[in-house]
């Protein structure tokens, strides 16, 4: 919620995102014995949505099919969303040019994968946003 850029350190800090959610649905798991396949899920998106396809992301610096499909499908999502919501340090932006930031980003960022998959769902996204 910072106005602004963050620094360095708190950078640094907001990175311990992603460690903290996987943490907290791994001990989940071993402490009532859970078995069910969308919680390890949870957890690989949790700890790898800020991985990135070229392998400059984080936390482990993980590339291409290293990163796991949940997390590769969740990053586009979340990026998608990020750029276009209103924020309290930016404005959001529109469809059109999110998409165009998408398609720029695709086997940098973005697995081609999936940056094709959500282009054709692009008209499907437009009718319910």
């Amino acid at each position: 919620m910072k106005n602004g850029k963050l620094t360095d350190v708190e950078f640094d800090e907001m990175k311990q995102h992603v460690l903290t959610g996987q943490n907290v649905l791994r001990e989940t798991i071993e402490k009532y014995h859970l078995t069910e396949s969308f919680l390890e899920m949870g957890m690989n998106i949790c700890a790898y949505h800020h991985e990135k396809f070229n392998g400059k992301g984080y936390p482990e610096g993980l590339a291409g099919e290293e990163i796991p499909l949940e997390a590769r499908i969740f990053a586009l999502c979340d990026a998608y969303d990020a750029i276009r919501s209103k924020r309290s340090y930016k404005e959001g932006l529109s469809h059109l040019e999110v998409m165009k930031r998408i398609v720029a980003d695709n086997n940098q960022h973005f697995d081609p994968d999936v940056v094709e998959a959500f282009l054709e769902c692009e008209k499907k996204l437009l009718a319910i946003i």
